[in-house]
């Protein structure tokens, strides 16, 4: 492949996770690809199929977030909001359901922090497909929303509201990773970025990530930056130890 030709990304994160390739999780993973091709058949055959509250749990930097965006793009929707990032300070979620399509993900990353108000509106949209719109000097609107995929998430054995957890159809709780899995998890994203890296600070990395897949991205995230600030292609050892020694591992 020519040189001049190649895109070279300069952040761990422009990546498109595939479901297909998605590195460990076995049971999630083939859970959700079940899905996939369950919702992909029925839409074909006429059955419109609704999708199903999803809840993913494990330990923060397990891989919810990247588990939930291989769904979303699995799924050929459009646009994916992380609605916890605004619902942890409003009372309303109204308005991020307001032009919301069958075509938008809903990520909510943690649910155990929302409030009961808010908890019991996202109730309504998952049980009933519509939300209760209050806007003052007038009554309360009732609006429809349609077939919306929501995925919530939380860290491991979360205590989730109960009105909420009993319309979960589906659960994968995520295991623990090997060091084998890491090293994969950063080969993979390596060749995805076109970064070239050196295999014993790929290993390295891997060793010293504490099993844990968003430690190794923020590692490798800078192991690249030392690695260009000192005008070099190849990220090698001495990029990823100096990475360490930033990280405090």
């Amino acid at each position: 492949m020519d040189e001049t030709k190649k895109v070279f990304a300069t952040n761990v994160d422009e990546f498109v996770p595939s479901l297909w390739h998605y590195i460990g999780q076995c049971q999630a993973r083939y859970t959700l690809i079940s899905l996939v091709n369950q919702i992909q058949n029925d839409t074909i055959a006429g059955r419109n199929p609704e999708y199903p509250l999803i809840l993913l749990t494990g330990p923060v930097g397990s891989g919810r977030k990247t588990l939930a965006l291989s769904l979303h793009f699995a799924l050929g929707n459009l646009e994916f909001k992380e609605v916890a990032l605004v619902l942890g300070i409003s009372e309303d979620p109204a308005e991020f359901f307001v032009s919301s399509t069958e075509y938008v993900t809903y990520y909510i990353p943690n649910v155990v922090n929302i409030s009961p108000t808010v908890a019991g509106q996202l109730v309504h949209v998952v049980r009933d497909k519509y939300y209760y719109q209050s806007i003052p000097g007038y009554r309360t609107e009732k609006i429809p929303i349609g077939n919306q995929l929501i995925i919530i998430s939380a860290e491991s054995n979360p205590k989730i509201n109960p009105e909420f957890l009993k319309y979960v159809k589906i659960r994968c709780d995520l295991a623990p990773y090997s060091v084998e899995s890491i090293y994969k998890i950063l080969r993979q994203r390596v060749d995805y970025l076109n970064w070239d890296m050196s295999e014993p600070a790929l290993h390295l990395l891997a060793e010293k990530s504490n099993n844990n897949p968003g430690t190794a991205m923020k590692l490798l995230q800078q192991s690249y930056i030392i690695s260009r600030a000192e005008d070099k292609d190849k990220i090698k050892t001495d990029h990823a130890k100096k990475a360490l020694f930033i990280c405090g591992l």
